[in-house]
Parts: structure tokens; sequence; C-alpha cells
């Protein structure tokens, strides 16, 4: 009940004198209302204010709740936080046992997260902030199966918002197809959700647990090593086994199916996934304190600088390192993490504009909108198609991918480098990633011309001339019969291979071509319906299916808890021809690019020639 609990402080408390500023204090509310370690403190970006919430006039947000006394802050420091996030004061909060409300820490974390999902819903995200307020309202105080009834005083004074206000935004959101029925009569609103948007509906509460068997009654059992998670076990216990097994890495879609209400009163039962089979930071893997690159990954990299001379647009140099700074995090499955504030921590010159060039040429396919919209703990996916499949020569493993694409940016953030351009920095990522043990390099002046995208030869042997007199090259460029060739500084062979380029993937099994067709035909023409379907489920549930739910809703199948191999090749066809999304993120699947061009063809009007 803590939605409810929240829209009942904000109705009581009313801060600031205007929608904009109502808006923006359901979001650092949550934040704020802390149990331990950091109450009353909200952190914000510019983000926030211009990307999540999309504020007409953010500055007078921030200023009108600051005015009120209800935000202790500094208008001129948050607007300036394109990077780190400023911490604001919630006076409310400040004291726990005081406070208006508290929520648990897993609690207050999902809380968070749901007023980011719903506010960056496709239906909301453009809409003006009274709007997405009484969205928000409704569906708080809905129950699972999306029927509501709420006071239209208590919606008014908790969205700042007049009666009449509130009785035509709610015929608006009926238009817009958030509700699908909405009546208005003796000061009360009466409303059904949109079943795709149920998932956002405050859960019914759990009946009550039978009593516990004696041990006169109890029979012996055997519970499965592989089954952790009994089908009858409480959320709370099911969360607290997670965070026992999982640590940090119960997070964003693993956390919500596994406290998923909605799922165990449909009968899914989520499981807690292997450690093995989620993203790992760094610091968590077995190249935590290492800085070269190994054989195999100077190779992977080789290919995928190769890959991205071919198929990227040639737009420039700074286009061409933002292809490289994706390519390399995207090798492990074509897919990799998009937000705004992951943009703004990219050192290559001219980041947005790249993306727009790379997502406009559909070499990387990605919903600008959802970017713009997302925060580090929930990001969007992008995909670049020629990065997925099975690929021997881009073949790594997760840990060993997830620290080449940490020694990239090592390399361009090296103090040799720091004052660097992108042809610079693309020349000395393709000469490192080149060079022997004996720290020689030598290389086709064309190809490096191809992978810098520096549009002619003397602009690359002048950058590598510069590199040089800089210190990151110890032996003056020489070019002959097309070749040219160098010698590393021990500075820059610090962090190249020690040992020569490993070209055959050790570990790679190559998948079953006939296993892979016979996947594939059993979706053949039911692509469109399926990534629809992974949409609704994930915008009712806030997290997406398991393989094993997808299977068991559309494929035949003699077993609901085994997955067959051909069954789970013929998902993953739908990863790889591109109309979903989420490979390797355990309940993370969700529509792809394929499904988004479908989908906005379909709906795009028409002009008569």
């Amino acid at each position: 009940m803590a939605l409810r609990r929240l829209w009942d402080y904000l109705a009581s408390r009313r801060p600031g004198s205007s929608t904009e500023a109502r808006l923006l204090a359901l979001l650092c509310t949550p934040r704020a209302a802390r149990s331990a370690q950091g109450a009353g403190r909200a952190n914000l970006l510019t983000q926030d204010l211009t990307g999540l919430l999309k504020l007409t006039d953010p500055r007078a947000a921030v200023r009108d709740l600051v005015a009120c006394g209800w935000l202790q802050a500094s208008v001129e420091e948050v607007m300036a936080a394109a990077k780190l996030p400023v911490e604001c004061g919630v006076p409310d909060f400040d004291d726990p046992q005081a406070a208006p409300f508290r929520v648990a820490k897993s609690a207050r974390s999902r809380l968070s997260g749901w007023c980011m999902r719903l506010l960056s819903h496709k239906r909301l995200r453009k809409r003006s902030a009274g709007v997405r307020l009484v969205a928000a309202y409704a569906a708080a105080h809905a129950a699972s199966t999306g029927a509501g009834e709420a006071d239209l005083t208590h919606l008014a004074a908790a969205c700042r918002l007049t009666a009449e206000e509130a009785s035509a935004i709610a015929a608006d959101l009926r238009e817009a197809g958030w509700f699908t029925e909405v009546a208005i009569a003796d000061g009360r609103m009466r409303y059904q959700l949109a079943e795709e948007v149920w998932g956002f509906a405050e859960a019914a509460p759990r009946p009550p647990a039978a009593p516990a068997p004696s041990a006169a009654q109890k029979a012996p059992a055997r519970r499965s090593p592989k089954s952790p998670i009994d089908d009858q076990m409480p959320l709370d216990e099911r969360l607290r086994l997670a965070r026992q097994k999982l640590g940090g890495g119960l997070a964003g879609d693993v956390e919500r199916a596994l406290g998923c209400s909605l799922c165990v009163d449909e009968g899914v039962v989520n499981h807690i996934p292997e450690p093995k089979h989620l993203p790992r930071r760094l610091e968590l893997t077995s190249y935590a304190t290492r800085t070269a690159l190994n054989g195999r990954q100077a190779a992977v990299l080789q290919a995928v600088l190769d890959r991205v001379a071919r198929t990227a647009p040639p737009s420039g140099p700074n286009v061409r390192l933002a292809a490289v700074w994706w390519g390399v995090r995207a090798i492990w499955c074509g897919e990799l993490e998009l937000s705004a504030p992951k943009l703004e921590r990219i050192p290559v010159p001219g980041i947005v504009a790249a993306l727009n060039e790379l997502t406009a040429s559909g070499w990387l396919r990605a919903d600008l909108d959802e970017v713009t919209a997302a925060c580090d703990d929930e990001p969007a996916l992008g995909v670049i198609p020629e990065l997925v499949g099975d690929e021997p020569s881009l073949w790594l493993a997760r840990d060993a991918a997830t620290h080449l694409g940490a020694w990239v940016r090592q390399l361009l953030r090296h103090p040799l480098l720091a004052e660097a351009s992108s042809v610079h920095h693309s020349v000395a990522l393709y000469l490192t990633a080149h060079a022997l043990p004996d720290r020689r390099v030598e290389v086709p002046l064309d190809a490096l011309v191809a992978g810098s995208a520096a549009g002619c030869a003397a602009s690359v042997e002048a950058a590598v001339e510069e590199l040089h007199q800089g210190g990151w090259l110890s032996q003056p460029p020489a070019t002959a019969d097309g070749l040219l060739g160098t010698r590393l500084s021990e500075t820059a062979a610090a962090i190249a291979s020690p040992s020569p380029a490993v070209y055959e993937p050790v570990g790679y099994t190559p998948a079953d071509p006939a296993k892979y067709e016979r996947g594939a035909a059993l979706v053949d023409g039911r692509q469109a319906d399926m990534a629809r379907w992974v949409e609704d489920y994930r915008t009712r549930h806030g997290h997406g299916p398991s393989w094993r739910t997808l299977r068991n809703a559309h494929l035949d199948h003699d077993d609901p808890m085994r997955m067959d191999p051909t069954h789970s090749k013929a998902i993953a066809s739908l990863c790889k021809s591109g109309w979903l999304v989420g490979v390797g993120r355990p309940y993370g699947l969700r529509p792809g690019w394929r499904f988004r061009e479908a989908h906005d063809l379909a709906t795009t009007p028409r002009t008569e020639c």
C-alpha cells in the first residue's frame, strides 16, 4: 500500500503551486523516504527534469518547491547537474521516526522504479504534467484487474488540479487509451485501466498463509537443488533468498519478477537465476585487476574494428569512434545499454550527434525517446544488427567482453591521449590492438584510414607522427609498400596484449544450423504477434517473461517446466531477427527494433499523392 500512502501524503502536504512542481515532488518523495542512511535526501540530475519528466520550465518547478520550503536545493546546481547528481534535502523525511510514511529499502526501490517507468510510458511521455499525475494516481488506486474508484476531491488535491481540470484530463486519458472506461458522478471517478497498463496497478493483498502443518503431519520431501524457490513461498521470503544469492544482482527486471504478485495470481513461478547468467560489474570478475588485453581479446578487438570499418557509416572520426565504443559493448550478443547519464560519460566528442547519425543510418537500432528517458538503473537496450549472431571471430565470454569495453575506456582516457582528437584516439586504438608482443606494429595504411574515417592517408600519417611525439609510440612511422610500421612505447605496451592474438576461439561451440532452422520455422509468420504479446506482458507485469513463459503461451509443448532445445532456438531466432531484445538478461525480454519499425509503419498515416 506504499503507493497509496504516497498519494495521501501529496494530497495533505500539497508541495508546490503548479502541476509541474507536484510532478517533481512525486519523483523526489520515494527517493527521500528512506528508513535509514540517506533519509530525507533525494538525488537529482538535470536529465530527470528535462528527459524523464519533460518539464516545460524545470527551473521554475525547482524554484517553486524550494520557495515553499518542501525542497532544500540550489536551483543553479540542479540545473547544472549534467553528469553528477545533486543531493537535495526533503525535510519532511529527515527523521525516519517522524516521517509522514516510511518504506522498506526493497519497497522504496520498487516504488521509485514504478514512478520512473510510469512517467516514461509511451502513452504518457509526451503528455502534460497534469495528465501524467492523474494517470499515475489512477494506476495507484486501481485493483490488480485495472478497475478503480477515486474521490475526485482527493485526486485534485494530490495532483494540484481543480475538480473540473481533473474531469477533463480523465476524458483525455480515455481518448489516449489509458482508460477503457471512465465516469464521474457524485464526486467520484470510476474507471477501468487499459489491460496493457494493469501492471502499474496496486497489487491486491495476498490472502493469509495457511497454518504450518505439525511435525506429525509433515511428509518427508526432497527439495531439488535446481529449484531454490518453492511454488508456495511468500514473496518476501523469495526476495530474501534472491538477495542472499545474487547480492547487487537483485535489481531491475529480476527483482520485479521475483516479487511480482501478478505472476503469482497467474500461476507463474519465477525462479532465482544463477549469478553466472547475470551481467556483472568489472570489479566482480576475474579481470578486476587487469589492465592489459589478452591474446583473445586483442583478436576480437581487431575483428570489431574491421567490422565497424566495413559496415558503419563513414560520417567522420567522431561517429566512427562512437561506433567502435558501442561495437565493443555489443560483441557478446549484439545488444548494449543506453541511457542519458551513460551518454554524458562517454569520452567521445559529439556523442549525441553520433548516436543520431548511427540510428538514422540503421547501423544502431534504438528508440531515442527511450534513451532520453532512461536512467542507469533502468537503461534502454540498443541493438547493432551487424554484431548479432554466431560469429566465431567475435565470440568472447561475457566477463572478457566486459573487460574489453572497460579497456577501451581506459585507452581513451589515458593521460598521454587526454587531449587527443577522435582521429588520434582511433589510430592509437587500432595500432595498440594490432601490436605484436615485441611492441612492433605493421598494418596496412588503407585499413588504418578506413578504421579511423580520417578521409585521407595524409591525415592518418600526421596523427601517427603526433602520437610518436606525444610518447604513445617510441619509433617514428615509416610507410613502405602500403604498410605503416612503428613501435609502441613502454607506456602504451603496458596495456597492449603481451601475447600473440588468438584468432581461434577457445570453448566456442558453433550452433547447429538444422536446430536453428527448425526453431525458426516454429515462429515463422508469428513474430509480430509474439513481440506484441511480450510488450503487453511487460507493461502489465513491469518485467519481461521468461523464455519458458513465452514458449508456454505460444508453442505446443509436452512439459510446461522443461524447455526443449528447439523451442530455445525458436526464441533465439526472434532475437537474432530483431523482433525481441533482452538476450542474456533474465526477465529482460522486450520488443525489438523490427517490431518497433513495423508498428511505426502501421500507425503512420498515409498521404495522398
